[in-house]
């Protein structure tokens, strides 16, 4: 009850980037943001952050076209104040260093997206 009650505090914004509709609800259900923006893959996610500035961005690492880590490091690159979180299947050491070369803030398995309430209430910094 007072997680829930907490979430009222900050008026949230999440985008959610994943070609996985089911992945996109269950995050949904675990961060409780009061608004979430949803794509299947990341030049969509790409081309509305400049509009939507969302107060954080779940990238998944495999999508189509563009994927992940490159959507990660072209958002980095015109907007270092982005909170970047990859959520991912591929959570080997290879990817992280990828994912952390991009700009990426945090990295998280899909096996634990529980993790991400953690990652998001305590924000960047």
């Amino acid at each position: 009850m007072f997680v829930f009650a907490l979430r009222y505090l900050v008026p949230m914004k999440i985008m959610i980037v994943d070609d996985n509709k089911k992945i996109r609800e269950v995050i949904k259900k675990i961060i409780l943001a009061d608004e979430y923006i949803e794509y299947a893959d990341a030049e969509s996610a790409i081309i509305a952050y400049k509009s939507e500035k969302p107060d954080w961005i779940l990238l998944d690492i495999k999508l189509p076209g563009i994927e992940g880590i490159e959507a990660a490091r072209i958002i980095r690159s015109s907007y270092s104040e982005a909170q970047i979180v990859m959520v991912t299947d591929y959570s080997d050491e290879k990817h992280r260093k990828a994912a952390a070369e991009a700009g990426v803030d945090e990295f998280v398995s899909k096996e634990n997206l529980i993790e991400l309430r953690r990652i998001i209430s305590h924000g960047k910094g």
